[in-house]
């Protein structure tokens, strides 16, 4: 009787889990790391990121304490809303590094049915700052702004 000896295929990336929004993860893939959002495409994020933070099996359980601004409003004569999230991430090698996005608008009912995820977009932080401002001076009588508890200021 011979023995084989096989090799186990590892398809489970390394990842942490953050702790605003809930149900996000940061993935390692190679050398890149991925933002992953519920209903939303994984987005890259900058090289700057890798080796700033540790995927270790150990650490896998252990929520990274990040904190999210989000602001949704509909702009004057718009049709569609404006959706951005500011995302303060600390770092394991100490620090803190703060992204910002865009979430694009949906599709039309068709697609959607087919389940459809939403996309992120890069946003300068200076740029959401600014737009954050606006949605709060916005008068349009519907709730300008939803932020999320513990929001980054």
């Amino acid at each position: 009787m011979t023995s084989r000896k096989y090799m186990a295929y590892r398809n489970i990336p390394e990842h942490r889990n953050l702790l605003q929004p809930k149900g996000a993860t940061l993935v390692q893939k190679g050398n890149e790391v991925e933002l992953r959002l519920q209903s939303t495409l994984p987005i890259s994020l900058p090289g700057e990121m890798n080796g700033k933070i540790l995927f270790d099996e150990k650490l896998r359980r252990n929520l990274i304490k990040s904190k999210m601004d989000y602001c949704e409003f509909f702009p004057e004569n718009a049709n569609q809303r404006i959706r951005i999230i500011s995302l303060r991430i600390p770092l394991d090698m100490g620090g803190e590094k703060t992204y910002c996005f865009t979430v694009l608008s949906s599709p039309t009912t068709a697609q959607r049915k087919a389940g459809y995820a939403s996309k992120l977009e890069s946003l300068d932080c200076a740029d959401f700052q600014n737009v954050k401002k606006i949605s709060e001076k916005s008068d349009t009588g519907i709730d300008s702004v939803k932020s999320v508890p513990g929001k980054a200021e």
